[in-house]
């Protein structure tokens, strides 16, 4: 029975450094994870890519960080921004 505690106790332990590990990254930080990881990329895969397929990806990293913190440039050909920005209009 004291295995399944120790057992249960690592667990609960991995989960608050888990936790601890989300909680101290900044939002652009988040985004940036989710986008590598929705892209199949990693850090170490951007890092060996052509100058300008890692500056491609780093602007459409920098896109959607602007884009949740309402700083989206308005030059922008985005089509998600153009879908998001006709949701908020009203008929009428």
């Amino acid at each position: 029975m004291h295995e399944e505690t120790a057992e249960a106790a690592q667990k609960r332990d991995a989960l608050r450094a888990e936790f601890l590990d989300e909680s101290r990254k900044t939002p652009a930080e988040r985004i940036r994870e989710k986008y590598l990881k929705e892209n199949g990329l990693t850090e170490e895969m951007l890092a060996e890519m052509s100058p300008e397929d890692r500056e491609a990806v780093e602007d459409q990293i920098a896109a959607l960080i602007k884009r949740q913190y309402g700083l989206e440039d308005t030059k922008s050909s985005n089509v998600d921004a153009t879908t998001d920005a006709s949701v908020g209009q009203s008929n009428g």
